[in-house]
């Protein structure tokens, strides 16, 4: 290995994965982050999506992803800057996928009474 393998290393253009879906399978699969942060949001979210009430849903996940995103780096021991390279555009892929996947998809569920 040469050394200018290691001062080469662009980590933003290096990733050989998708960061935001990553992401957001990591926050829906480490349970302690998903009991604790993700699901009581998403929850709060879901339900008042589904009786129609106004909700700023982005306002209310960004936090969740930007802590998701600090324990992801953490667990996974991977380099600081990763926080500096996740982008907006990141984050509104991340929140698309809550909104499709959990927040709608909970809404048109029927309530089991």
């Amino acid at each position: 290995m040469k050394l200018t393998e290691f001062t080469n290393f662009n980590l933003e253009n290096d990733l050989n994965f998708d960061i935001a879906e990553d992401l957001y399978i990591f926050m829906k699969n480490d349970p302690l982050f998903y009991r604790k942060q993700y699901f009581p949001v998403v929850d709060v979210i879901a339900d008042k999506y589904k009786e129609n009430n106004e909700i700023d849903y982005k306002t209310k996940i960004k936090p969740v992803i930007e802590n998701g995103l600090g324990i992801y780096i953490k667990k996974f021991n991977l380099d600081e800057r990763l926080k500096d390279i996740f982008s907006e555009q990141d984050v509104d892929k991340v929140i698309d996928k809550i909104f499709a996947d959990d927040i709608e998809c909970r809404s048109n569920q029927n309530d089991f009474k």
